[in-house]
């Protein structure tokens, strides 16, 4: 699909961002999107590829309220065969911090699962050539694509 397309079916649908992966394995490809504007993003929505039914999605990784930030910004969505990542700036109490990458592995008919969440870190004070800081915010509980938050801990 051209570019024009494309950007004109994610204004339409509401959509930010929007990948295609079989993500519940039935050979049809399913869709990725994160709904809102870059600044103001609102949910990320797994859809089915053959009718557009909303398989999963997570609200609470874009709530203010909740996870007590103001979001900063989103960046992309990596697909491999069996996962996807998701690649975003992250803050905690309405300061930038650093940058997170969480990946999720798809299997037939279940519910995505974390599989690694990563958190790279620059220090607020540092100087800008040091290496960021990467944080593991795996936790020992089973973490689906539904209720992940995006917090450490």
């Amino acid at each position: 699909m051209n570019d024009f397309v494309e950007n004109r079916v994610l204004s339409y649908s509401g959509a930010f961002l929007k990948r295609k992966m079989d993500v519940n394995k039935d050979g049809v490809g399913d869709y990725i999107e994160v709904l809102g504007g870059k600044y103001s993003l609102k949910s990320i929505v797994i859809r089915d590829g053959l009718n557009n039914k909303t398989l999963w999605k997570n609200n609470i990784l874009f709530d203010d309220g909740f996870n007590n930030c103001q979001y900063s910004e989103f960046k992309n969505i990596a697909i491999s065969e069996n996962n996807f990542t998701l690649e975003y700036n992250t803050c905690a109490d309405n300061s930038m911090l650093g940058h997170r990458y969480t990946t999720f592995r798809v299997d037939s008919k279940n519910e995505p699962v974390v599989i690694q969440d990563n958190y790279l870190v620059n220090e607020l004070n540092g100087k800008d050539n040091k290496k960021p800081k990467k944080i593991n915010c795996m936790s020992n509980s089973k973490v689906f694509f539904s209720t992940y938050r995006g917090r450490c801990g």
